[in-house]
């Protein structure tokens, strides 16, 4: 839903191969054969940090070349339990770098990284295997591939299907974007209600889209469903459309202008929870719902 947007690539990508580079070559030069097949075409640099046009491009070259036996090798290769029980560079490390706060599949649930030595409570996102590592082994430990969530789209949802770049929306790739964005539709008896925040005067709803990855996206991880649990945030702002009028707003900018608010776009940002900009989606939870929310009830306009 969320594009993963890192401070730098390049510097990731960097740390991922100094982590993983030498080991990962050392466990393959024990499996000559295999080692001939996948880097017969593609370098091991390009699984592992390869972005994600590149790794479908990876999967279509590898698979049919591959027998069971082969695959089980490779999972020793590219052992992601392994991976995440390191004490040098781990998924802890990894995730320190991404900087992803909020779960990019659903932007709903948040997930922070807290690890600090020497203290024993720690946590981080969960990283999914875009590629599930079952069917695509060589590509576990692959930078792109490893998408930071949380665990209810990761266990409870996407689980083991088999995703594709051609099918599913990659957040390293891209996300909904205006392309889809959230929409309200009032049910029929209700109309009255709507404009008080009733929750049973309305559906949370997708807008239309022909993309079919998107689409795919919504369904596999439920997000028309779970975000009906969310109608109390949309209430809120259907309420503050009615609590807040221009002039109230207007009055507000006017009085702590250059103090609280640098501008009226801050001020109705901060006012409706509102996010100003994309860029800024990834930085709280259900901030594309309330932002398109927010503008399809008209309380962004400058």
């Amino acid at each position: 839903m969320i594009k993963i947007k890192s401070p730098d690539l390049n510097l990731l990508e960097s740390d991922h191969i100094k982590g993983l580079f030498t080991i990962v070559s050392n466990r393959l030069d024990k499996y000559l054969k295999v080692k001939q097949v996948i880097l017969q075409k593609y370098s091991l640099r390009e699984i592992l940090v390869g972005d994600p046009e590149t790794l479908s491009q990876i999967v279509d070259y590898l698979e049919g070349k591959l027998n069971s036996e082969d695959k089980l090798n490779l999972k020793k290769v590219f052992n992601y339990e392994s991976f995440s029980r390191s004490r040098l560079y781990n998924a802890y490390s990894l995730a320190e770098n991404l900087h992803v706060n909020v779960c990019p599949y659903c932007n709903r649930q948040y997930t922070f990284t807290i690890n600090k030595t020497g203290n024993p409570k720690k946590t981080r996102p969960i990283f999914d295997h875009f590629y599930n590592k079952n069917t695509y082994p060589y590509l576990s430990l692959s930078l792109y591939n490893l998408i930071p969530c949380c665990n209810i789209c990761n266990s409870s949802f996407k689980g083991s299907l088999d995703w594709q770049f051609f099918s599913h929306i990659n957040p390293y790739d891209s996300g909904f974007g205006d392309e889809c964005r959230f929409s309200l539709k009032i049910n029929k008896g209700f109309g009255s209600d709507f404009y008080f925040g009733k929750t049973d005067a309305f559906e949370i709803k997708f807008t239309k889209t022909s993309n079919s990855k998107i689409l795919n996206n919504i369904g596999d991880l439920a997000l028309e469903q779970v975000y009906e649990g969310h109608k109390s945030v949309v209430s809120e702002l259907i309420k503050k459309e009615i609590m807040y009028s221009d002039s109230y707003i207007s009055n507000l900018y006017h009085q702590f202008e250059g103090t609280l608010f640098s501008s009226l776009s801050e001020l109705k940002s901060i006012v409706y929870n509102s996010p100003i900009s994309e860029e800024d989606l990834g930085n709280e939870a259900l901030s594309k719902l309330r932002r398109d929310i927010s503008e399809e009830l008209g309380l962004n306009n400058y």
